[in-house]
């Protein structure tokens, strides 16, 4: 059975957003202002304990977490769990990916006239290794901001979707939410980049805020330089279309104190890394503890 508050939605709005929406569990009361969308998959119905890690962090930042989730199904150990976590917990149907999860969040609360920040995340990072707490000072510090954890120049300059932090400012802009509006189901993986991912970035330009990266490029390119011949990949140094967070993340981790290690790093070993051997020790280090045996069997199953 639908939510009430879906079934009205659905009643009133139409497109795909609404309707993919299964079901809506309620969790903790409102404890503030400050929310976060959190939008999560596992093709094994699972949920990960970096992600459980990565909510009680969030929590302790004072964060009302919607969450989304895609997955097949959820069972009742997993929805209790998130129900302890979270404000409300969605499911719904596995389609257009995590702007389409992070759009039907807004269809399950009421008015956003006195949200004071928006965090938009995922699943797609491991983590926290560091604090977020103070990230977020800096954040607010700087309202008139819209920030990324880490920017990208590949087809046109935008922040990476993974993690965006907005103001009430920006909130509350008329471009804000008319992007959000016109979110849709969009199958194509690129398509949904150019459209959203950068798309998002490009609105709020044109609407007058600045991007702003917590760890920009830059600093990180130069972090990488700083190891002179030991960078792996230091033929693509030079190249726009570098990945950091793929590519640089052992650097970022080390030298720049970055929270998160993308999971695609550790997938597979994806990117051949020379650092692979060592995640299980970096992984250990997660703000609220991952079991050292989740940790290993992570990284000995991919390879």
């Amino acid at each position: 059975m639908l939510n009430k508050v879906v079934s009205r939605l659905s009643r009133l709005l139409s497109g795909p957003i609404p309707k993919s929406i299964l079901s809506v569990h309620e969790g903790l009361p409102r404890s503030g202002e400050k929310i976060c969308f959190f939008a999560s998959y596992d093709e094994k119905s699972a949920v990960s304990p970096f992600v459980y890690a990565y909510l009680q962090e969030l929590r302790d930042c004072d964060f009302d977490i919607v969450f989304c989730v895609t997955s097949e199904d959820v069972d009742d150990g997993h929805l209790e769990r998130l129900r302890t976590l979270c404000h409300k917990v969605v499911h719904r149907g596995n389609v257009g990916y995590d702007f389409a999860s992070w759009a039907s969040c807004f269809y399950v609360l009421d008015s956003m006239a006195h949200w004071e920040a928006l965090l938009i995340t995922n699943d797609s990072i491991l983590g926290p290794l560091t604090p977020l707490q103070p990230l977020f000072t800096q954040m607010d510090a700087s309202p008139e901001l819209v920030w990324g954890l880490t920017e990208s120049f590949e087809r046109a300059y935008h922040l990476q979707s993974f993690f965006l932090y907005f103001s009430q400012s920006a909130i509350q802009s008329r471009a804000f939410r008319k992007f959000w509006r016109r979110v849709t189901v969009v199958d194509e993986k690129f398509d949904l980049i150019k459209r959203y991912e950068i798309g998002l970035s490009t609105q709020m330009q044109k609407a007058g805020f600045k991007l702003e990266a917590a760890f920009p490029h830059a600093d990180i390119i130069d972090a990488c330089r700083e190891l002179g011949g030991g960078f792996q990949y230091e033929d693509m140094l030079d190249s726009k279309k570098l990945n950091a967070p793929l590519y640089c993340w052992y650097e970022m981790v080390e030298c720049l104190a970055f929270p998160f290690i993308k999971s695609d790093v550790v997938k597979n070993n994806r990117y051949q890394s020379q650092h692979y051997s060592a995640l299980a020790r970096i992984l250990e280090k997660t703000r609220v503890p991952v079991s050292r045996e989740y940790v290993r069997s992570l990284i000995i199953s991919t390879q």
